[in-house]
């Protein structure tokens, strides 16, 4: 009498698999967000770099008194 290992071995094997794949797409999410929330602070830095080059500028003009 032979006993039938493959089907607790096929098992973990699929579990593996899932779980693998379960852990690289939260991998791919996180490195998405990650990317969304880079570009959206590099443009909100561009923006306020802008700012404060318009308002440095508009200080440079400005008329000074005596």
């Amino acid at each position: 009498m032979t006993r039938a290992t493959s089907g607790p071995t096929n098992q973990r094997a699929s579990d593996d698999e899932r779980l693998n794949e379960e852990f690289h797409t939260l991998l791919r999410d996180a490195a998405e967000k990650r990317e969304g929330r880079a570009i959206i602070q590099s443009t909100e830095d561009a923006a306020a770099a802008k700012q404060e080059s318009a308002d440095l500028l508009a200080l440079a003009r400005a008329p000074r008194s005596a």
